[in-house]
């Protein structure tokens, strides 16, 4: 077995992408089986088979990167692998109505949290915009993050962020009135944090 603790944290960004990619190639081809312990959530994501997210010492949730990242088992994983909108939400019998749309709650373990007090959690890729010239929010700013731009909206008093390529983002303005709605039919639910905001943090 091979152990590696964070063995690419002190490099610049683009040395850090090709040794990653190097460490995943040989560790493919030898078929060693490699222990990492990252903080980088893309390194965690592009070089592993499993990912492990730790909470207080012990396992939140084993899986591949496709599951931790795109079904994440609460909410404490959705937030810290990758960023994540929490966005009010009301229960209707056994679905969840985010911005308009009824979803299904995707960790019914919360079903009993109070209708009154539920926010869904959104990743910023998975919510879609239109332009509507009486639309509910306001384009606040634009993030250029290379192919992907980052659209941050105010909507209700709160702001969402819209991750969208950066070809399809160039056709929006800061101040142009949109309409927002999940691209997905589940949503994972939590209870309510008032004014917190969309999160980025490192994945362990």
């Amino acid at each position: 077995m091979l152990l590696l603790d964070e063995p690419l944290s002190a490099l610049d960004a683009k040395v850090r992408v090709r040794l990653r990619e190097e460490i995943r190639r040989i560790q493919t081809q030898s078929g060693t089986t490699t222990l990492l312990v990252t903080h980088d959530q893309e390194e965690a994501l592009t070089v592993a088979d499993r990912v492990g997210v730790m909470l207080n010492g012990r396992i939140e949730q084993l899986g591949t990167p496709e599951d931790v990242y795109q079904r994440p088992r609460t909410a404490f994983i959705s937030e810290f692998v990758g960023a994540v909108n929490r966005i009010p939400a009301t229960r209707e019998g056994g679905l969840v109505v985010v911005l308009g749309r009824r979803l299904t709650i995707s960790n019914p373990a919360q079903a009993a949290l109070p209708a009154t007090a539920l926010e869904a959690l959104v990743r910023p890729e998975d919510l879609e915009l239109s332009a509507q010239g009486d639309g509910p929010g306001v384009i606040s700013s634009l993030v250029l993050r290379g192919a992907v731009t980052s659209i941050n909206i105010e909507l209700d008093g709160s702001c969402l962020r819209v991750d969208l390529p950066s070809h399809l983002a160039a056709d929006y303005t800061i101040a142009q009135r949109v309409a927002v709605a999940p691209r997905r039919r589940t949503a994972l639910v939590d209870g309510a944090r008032h004014g917190a905001p969309a999160k980025e943090e490192d994945a362990a």
